[in-house]
């Protein structure tokens, strides 16, 4: 880069029509050739924002439905049949909606939880997310791997490999079976 200095040089004679222009070409003092800042290297494992329905089983390290206020007695199995029906649903459901062909709409669009997931959610989520309302119902917030990893290795795993928008199959934690939805 050089600096430019302009210095304009009027007349003494007020009433003369002549006004020179002088430019001066400086070179840049600093040699040294600035590198811009370097970017911050992405972490290796950034966050996840997730939803999910969760249904206990009696082999969890708590079963205990805190929405419902009362213990769970299902088997693991009953879990993982009343999910599987769960995520059938909502594949059908993924075939009739429409998405916008706008990528950052589609985004967008994933954001909103469908009919059927706040109605399945209601009916069978076993975690207090489910209690909340609108677009927050069954989210789980922002993720780091710490925090995935905390669910167990194969939730973490499960969470990670998801596209936005995309539901998983089941994955299991010590807090029961979970059907997960990358929503960002």
């Amino acid at each position: 880069f050089r600096r430019v200095l302009f210095r304009s040089e009027a007349p003494q004679n007020v009433n003369a029509q002549c006004t020179a222009v002088v430019v001066y070409f400086l070179q840049k003092e600093d040699k040294t050739v600035q590198q811009p800042p370097a970017k911050k290297a992405r972490k290796e494992a950034e966050s996840v924002r997730l939803r999910h329905i969760v249904v206990k089983h009696r082999d969890c390290g708590q079963p205990f439905d805190p929405v419902r206020n009362r213990p769970v007695t299902r088997s693991r199995e009953e879990a993982e049949t009343v999910l599987r029906k769960a995520l059938c649903e909502f594949g059908a459901e993924a075939k009739t909606i429409k998405l916008p062909a706008d990528a950052g709409k589609a985004k967008l669009a994933a954001l909103q939880p469908t009919p059927r997931y706040i109605a399945l959610c209601k009916e069978l989520s076993e975690f207090t997310t489910a209690q909340k309302g609108g677009g927050m119902m069954g989210d789980l917030g922002w993720l780091s791997q710490d925090q995935l990893t905390k669910f167990g290795p194969s939730f973490a795993e499960t969470a990670k490999a998801l596209g936005v928008g995309q539901w998983s199959d089941l994955a299991a934690s010590d807090q029961g079976i979970h059907l997960l939805q990358r929503i960002a």
